[in-house]
């Protein structure tokens, strides 16, 4: 949550924005109007990517005073393709279920990322044995933010904790980064005590890796990544990946558009979530976006790209593979190394109809 204490009005998150384009007066006058209550320019071309909690070195969690802004000022509600789709896709079409195989497997959440991915948790090795939970009841509702509101976020975070600390567990891996960042943000400032270790998905896959590891087939593969929005809460997922190379044989691209300076998959943006009312626009926003983050990627020799987040491949993955660079989730790179398994066809936004 907003913490205002520790804000000193240094501009520094808003001047390091990669979208807003503010000098250093610019963005001290913008934040002083969000403090205040004011309308701030802030509110209508913030693309919800959180990097500014990110830029201010001293915790002031400026992001979450901007979502809150917006659903003050009605702004979820002008802006609400992000959050009617969410609604309508977490907590109506997304099917409950739990999957148990035997008692002491590891425990997994999907999400509702079973409707990206038909099948890829039945039917794959990886997944073998493992008890599974998915659909609306363990969506994580941290995503809620995209759509420009926080309020969500609040009111069924409690709901989602207590469903998980009923499993009969003490870890849960999460396959969404999105479902694994909550725990150090909004369950931790709610106080809401998890009963289990949550587990990121890339600590489970160097385990499965390293267990298996005279089965391990070196992919040889140059592999940009394109981390989610997410991953600016918890730790840092960069130790994680580069481990996870390493046992592959995987080499990670540096690029430019990466760490510090990633730019998001423009998802958010194409949907309403910044720049424009015009939807052309936004869709505009949104390919330049696409465009500039696939020309970084192939400019520094990428062939593979992989992601955490599958709405971030299903925003990305066309032009990614018309561009030459085949996209990945990275579990599929785990897949291709101990089963030879093909990387799975996800479904994409260009198929969803949010993006053109």
């Amino acid at each position: 949550m907003w913490k205002p204490e520790r804000c000193d009005l240094c501009g520094d998150c808003l001047e390091a924005c990669l979208y807003l384009g503010y000098d250093r007066e610019r963005a001290q006058k913008e934040m002083k109007a969000l403090i205040a209550g004011k309308h701030s320019s802030v509110l209508d071309d913030c693309i919800t990517c959180c990097g500014c909690n990110t830029y201010c070195t001293r915790g002031a969690r400026p992001f979450d005073l901007i979502i809150h802004r917006m659903e003050e000022e009605g702004s979820a509600l002008k802006k609400g393709c992000a959050t009617a789709l969410l609604e309508v896709f977490c907590f109506n079409l997304a099917r409950n279920f739990t999957r148990k195989t035997i008692k002491g497997a590891p425990w997994m959440s999907i999400c509702c990322m079973e409707y990206f991915q038909p099948h890829l948790f039945w039917d794959s090795k990886l997944f073998e044995g493992m008890n599974i939970v998915g659909g609306g009841d363990y969506f994580c509702v941290n995503g809620m933010v995209h759509g420009r509101q926080d309020t969500a976020v609040f009111e069924n975070m409690p709901a989602y904790v207590e469903r998980l600390n009923k499993l009969p567990t003490d870890e849960i891996v999460f396959y969404h980064d999105e479902c694994y960042a909550p725990f150090f943000s909004y369950a931790k400032d709610m106080k809401l005590e998890p009963n289990f270790r949550p587990v990121h998905l890339l600590e489970w896959l160097i385990k499965v890796v390293k267990d298996n590891y005279k089965e391990v087939r070196k992919l040889g593969l140059r592999t940009a990544i394109q981390l989610p929005c997410s991953i600016r809460c918890g730790p840092d997922r960069h130790v994680w990946i580069e481990e996870l190379f390493d046992l592959l044989g995987v080499e990670l691209v540096e690029r430019k558009y990466d760490r510090r300076n990633q730019i998001c998959c423009g998802a958010v943006a194409g949907l309403g979530g910044g720049a424009s009312e015009d939807l052309s626009e936004n869709q505009r926003f949104s390919q330049e976006i696409r465009d500039k983050n696939i020309a970084d990627a192939k400019h520094y020799g990428a062939d593979h790209m992989m992601f955490l987040c599958p709405f971030c491949y299903a925003a990305l993955a066309r032009d990614a593979k018309a561009s030459g660079i085949m996209p990945v989730m990275a579990a599929d790179l785990v897949r291709m190394s101990l089963y030879g398994e093909e990387p799975t066809e996800y479904v994409t936004a260009l198929e969803r109809g949010w993006i053109q």
